[in-house]
């Protein structure tokens, strides 16, 4: 108890920043459990606000490694398409080549064709200009 100045005696309250003056034991119970309340929801507000960084980091935290996951997708993804591109275009060259080959080998098979034409028409040739002696030879001959 204090004593006022004006010589009554009362109560004041303890809390920081409350500068309530009590008259009575059941005036300071009921300022009392105001304060408790006060205490109590700001607890509550506290624990809401834990609850929700929780959730925030746990949601911040999920899409963190959803997007690792998608990147890590994209380069998988990525790497599949070079190994395909890599391998068509290494079978494309192994067509090219066996084509390459196939032309050479045409190319070789007509040579020899016209080679063998061209040995025909000459031994014809020679053969018609054995021919036409031997009938020329064959007329001196009679005469």
């Amino acid at each position: 108890f204090r004593r006022s100045p004006k010589g009554f005696k009362h109560r004041v309250c303890g809390y920081t920043n409350c500068d309530c003056v009590l008259k009575s034991q059941a005036q300071q119970q009921k300022h009392y459990t105001v304060h408790l309340k006060k205490i109590e929801r700001a607890k509550e507000r506290v624990k809401i606000a834990d609850q929700r960084k929780h959730e925030k980091e746990a949601k911040a935290e999920a899409m963190k490694k959803q997007k690792t996951e998608k990147a890590l997708m994209k380069k998988k993804k990525l790497q599949q398409r070079k190994e395909m591109k890599a391998a068509k275009a290494a079978e494309a060259k192994k067509k090219r080549a066996e084509e390459r080959e196939w032309l050479q080998v045409v190319k070789l098979e007509e040579k020899k064709w016209e080679d063998e034409v061209r040995r025909k028409e000459i031994e014809t040739r020679k053969d018609e200009k054995v021919a036409r002696a031997n009938e020329g030879r064959g007329k001196l001959s009679e005469e």
